[in-house]
């Protein structure tokens, strides 16, 4: 993005309205006294002959385009989403281009976009992983937006390089990355100051993890009512929290160029397996029996949480819940977390002609230019310099003090996928119909040993990777 088109950005207050820059205001100031200069002289002008004004009637008016969005967002995002979209007609940049928003839930996004580009009918534009993008790619439905959007202006090398590559497939561009979302801690900040613990010095260790969990932990008799390490017996919180041990310790899925499993070379997957059957039988901080991690916290019967950026807007509008965020404790090695990047891909098909994909880019573009309400209020990181740099960055939206751990991890997270058809199998982040699940549950559940759960995750792996070549 150029010094102009910077000082032009439209920006967002707290509450999600426009505000303009200083430079819009003077420009849009210099255009209404030139409107009244004009009446002025036009009242004292001669009528316009009769063909000048027949000349102006039948002036073209542009075509007007409809551009199509469809997202899956299910927590308290998409309502920033939502005021999001809204925002973009309301400002009416692009008076020719109205966007029609659709919230797709339930999980069924892949399958409604697959059979929506089998029929020929796929929306405009979607916001989604580059996992997903993949597979929209390899199904012939997308447009590779490289040129698109050096025609629409969009500024490629305002964006932190590795968003570029990571969002580029068989050396074109296919996404454009809107944020970052890293895993941190949430911790409860009434459960510590209960416990006796220093709520302005967080865990920042594996033993002060399981010290300050073991003493927010409430049971009645054998049983956990209040978890102070929230988990669940299977699914996603133990195999996220096993993934980011693992690879605090040295694991690697695969090796560099994806042809083979390498995470059982060494052993600390075992480690990590057994650090989070630790927090179950050992320390007894954690509830197999808890079923919605996302209500737990809400409900304060879950101390230290490890999630995203996308839950912070639902959790500081709950009445009575008290807070703070922190990184992920350093457990292994080294510090690094679990991170996922969400962006914007075009589809293409037959009948949409050039001005209606660039009618397409233009959004996105707009989108990219005036994110500050998504990254400040929504959920997660931005992956351009001109935002992380400007002021506002810090001081609109949510608490920086709440953001901070999110957006400083996206220096040290791993990608919780892979951009390639299938990615997603990769993910420790995943449902329990995924790979990681599959291996990994039954070893949560004590049916299967570790080492058995970890031989079924490398043949599951392995298999994708054989398949593919």
């Amino acid at each position: 993005m150029n010094e102009a088109q910077s000082k032009d950005r439209v920006t967002y207050d707290s509450a999600g309205s426009p505000k303009l820059s200083r430079r819009a205001l003077m420009r849009g100031m210099a255009v209404g006294l030139g409107g009244l200069a004009m009446t002025s002289l036009a009242s004292c002008a001669p009528a316009p002959a009769a063909e000048e004004s027949a000349a102006e009637e039948e002036a073209p008016v542009p075509m007007q385009e409809t551009i199509v969005m469809w997202y899956d967002l299910g927590a308290s995002d998409a309502q920033v989403w939502e005021r999001f979209c809204a925002n973009y007609n309301e400002v009416n940049e692009h008076p020719d281009i109205t966007l029609e928003y659709e919230q797709v839930g339930g999980g069924e996004m892949g399958t409604k976009i697959m059979a929506s580009i089998a029929t020929g009918d796929p929306p405009d534009i979607s916001f989604r992983t580059m996992n997903d993008v993949a597979v929209w790619h390899q199904a012939g439905g997308l447009t590779p937006l490289d040129d698109l959007m050096e025609t629409v202006g969009l500024d490629l090398d305002d964006f932190l390089p590795q968003y570029i590559e990571w969002s580029s497939l068989d050396g074109e561009l296919y996404s454009i990355t809107m944020d970052i979302l890293p895993i941190a801690a949430l911790i409860n900040a009434g459960h510590a100051e209960e416990a006796g613990l220093d709520i302005s010095n967080p865990p920042a260790d594996g033993p002060s993890l399981i010290e300050w969990s073991k003493a927010m932990t409430v049971k009645e008799g054998d049983q956990i009512t209040r978890s102070g390490f929230l988990m669940t017996g299977s699914s996603v919180q133990p195999n996220v929290v096993f993934g980011i041990i693992a690879q605090q310790l040295g694991a690697q899925p695969l090796n560099a160029d994806r042809s083979s499993v390498t995470f059982n070379d060494t052993e600390a997957p075992i480690a990590a397996a057994q650090w989070v059957l630790d927090t179950f039988d050992e320390h007894e901080m954690s509830s197999r029996d808890v079923a919605d991690r996302y209500g737990a916290f809400g409900q304060q019967v879950g101390s230290i949480f490890w999630t995203g950026p996308w839950t912070l807007f639902g959790y500081v509008n709950t009445e009575g819940l008290d807070f703070i965020t922190a990184p992920v404790s350093l457990i292994g090695d080294t510090l690094t977390t679990e991170a996922r990047e969400y962006g914007l891909a075009l589809f293409t098909a037959d009948g949409r002609t050039e001005d209606h994909l660039v009618a397409g880019a233009k959004v996105i573009k707009w989108f990219s230019d005036n994110c500050m309400l998504w990254v400040t209020e929504g959920r997660g990181a931005p992956p351009r310099r001109s935002i992380l740099d400007d002021p506002d960055y810090m001081t609109l939206g949510l608490d920086w003090e709440l953001r901070k751990p999110f957006a400083e991890a996206v220096e040290y997270s791993f990608f919780d996928y892979l951009n390639m058809v299938d990615g997603g199998e990769f993910a420790f982040y995943a449902g329990s119909s995924s790979t990681v699940p599959k291996a990994m549950d039954p070893v949560w559940a004590r049916e299967k040993s570790i080492e058995e759960g970890l031989a079924d995750l490398e043949a599951a792996w392995q298999k994708i990777l054989d398949d593919r070549s």
